[in-house]
C-alpha cells in the first residue's frame, strides 16, 4: 500500500510528460501552416522579476493571441545561443548583423517551437492565434536595434520598475540564488558597452550591488534614447499597479486599437510567477516592500551605483518614478 501513493506520482509526471510531447510535435507541425508578420507582433521588454508576466496576461486578453515566452533565453533556445549571444545582448542600433536579424525575425513569426517558447501557450491558442504576445526579458540593450530592424505597427511595451524592488523580487525568488561573483566582461559580440564599465562593475562586492549594477547598464540604453517612449511605450510598473486602468488605456491609444473591457479582471490579480498571494489586496504597500529587505548601508551604496550609471528615473527615497510619461 505505501507504494501507491509514489506509483500514482508517478504515473501524474509520466501522464504530464507525454502529454507535453504530444503538444510539442501538434505545434511543431501547426507552425507550417501559421503565417505570423514579424511587424505585427506585440512585443515586451522588461527586467527578470520585473512585471512583465502579468502585464503579458492582461495584454492576451486581446482576442486571438498566443504568448511566446521569453525566446531570448540563451539557455532554452538553440539558435539564439549559436548566435553568440549573452544573457544581456548589446547591438549598436545601427548595426548589420544579417545573421541576428533572420533569428529574431523566424522568433517574431513563431517558427521556433519548444516546451519553453510555449511554456502558457496551449495548441488551441496557437491555432486560433492571429497575432503573438512575445515576452523578452534581459532584452532590453536590444530595443533600440530591433525597432531600428523591423516597423512594428503596434509600438512595443518597454516597462521599467524600480531597481531596488527588481533587485529585492531577484533575490527572494530563488533564480538568482548562485554564490556572489566577481564581475567579469562577458564574451560575446559588441560586448563594449560592458568593458567601458569594466572597472567600475569589477569593484562591487556583494549581490545587490552587482544586480542593481546590471538594472541599470540594461536599462540606461533606452532610457537615454532620444526616442525613448517615442518608437517604444515606456511604461512604468508602479504606475501600472496604482493605476491599471489609465496606463493600460494609454497603451492601447498609442496603438489604436479596441480596449477589450474583459481585461479589467486581470488588474488585481497577480501573475502565476508573483511571489505573494494571487490578488493584490494593497499597491501602494506592495510597491515599498523592498525597503524591508535593505539596510542603510545597503541601500547607500546602491544609490551610489544610479548615481554612477547618472539613473534620474529612481531613487531611494521613493517608490515612484521621479519622471512621467503622457
Amino acid at each position: 500500500m505505501r507504494l501507491l501513493p509514489y506509483a500514482i506520482l508517478m504515473y501524474q509526471k509520466t501522464s504530464k510528460r507525454i502529454s507535453f510531447r504530444l503538444k510539442l510535435i501538434i505545434l511543431n507541425i501547426l507552425k507550417y501552416y501559421k503565417n505570423f508578420n514579424p511587424e505585427k507582433q506585440i512585443l515586451i521588454f522588461s527586467d527578470p522579476r520585473g512585471g512583465s508576466t502579468w502585464l503579458a496576461e492582461m495584454i492576451n486578453t486581446i482576442p486571438k493571441t498566443a504568448v511566446i515566452w521569453e525566446p531570448l533565453n540563451i539557455r532554452e533556445v538553440k539558435i539564439v545561443k549559436k548566435l553568440g549571444f549573452g544573457w544581456r545582448q548589446y547591438i549598436p542600433e545601427n548595426q548589420s548583423w544579417p545573421e541576428a536579424d533572420l533569428v529574431v525575425r523566424k522568433l517574431f513569426a513563431g517558427k521556433v517551437v519548444n516546451e519553453w517558447i510555449m511554456l502558457n501557450t496551449s495548441v488551441k491558442d496557437y491555432f486560433t492565434a492571429k497575432q503573438l504576445i512575445i515576452k523578452i526579458c534581459r532584452g532590453n540593450m536590444l530595443l533600440p536595434w530591433i525597432t531600428n530592424q523591423i516597423n512594428f505597427r503596434l509600438s512595443p511595451i518597454y516597462m521599467i520598475r524600480h531597481p531596488f524592488a527588481v533587485v529585492s523580487s531577484q533575490m527572494k525568488q530563488g533564480g538568482w540564488n548562485s554564490p556572489f561573483k566577481k564581475f567579469e566582461v562577458p564574451d560575446i559580440p559588441y560586448n563594449e558597452i560592458y568593458i567601458k564599465h569594466q572597472d567600475y562593475m569589477a569593484s562591487l562586492s556583494t549581490k545587490e550591488e552587482i544586480l542593481t549594477a546590471y538594472w541599470c547598464l540594461t536599462n540606461l540604453v533606452a532610457l537615454s534614447h532620444h526616442n525613448n517612449n517615442k518608437r517604444w511605450i515606456t511604461l512604468y510598473y508602479e504606475n501600472l499597479l496604482l493605476d491599471p486602468e489609465k496606463e493600460i488605456r494609454r497603451i492601447f491609444k498609442r496603438w489604436e486599437i479596441q480596449f477589450p473591457y474583459n481585461i479589467r479582471n486581470k488588474y488585481r490579480k497577480m501573475s502565476r510567477t508573483t511571489l505573494s498571494d494571487n490578488r493584490i489586496e494593497n499597491p501602494k504597500v506592495q510597491l515599498a516592500r523592498w525597503r524591508k529587505e535593505f539596510n542603510r548601508s545597503q541601500l547607500k551604496k546602491m544609490s551610489k551605483i544610479l548615481e554612477y550609471f547618472d539613473i534620474r528615473h529612481y531613487s531611494a527615497k521613493d517608490e515612484m518614478p521621479k519622471v512621467n510619461f503622457p
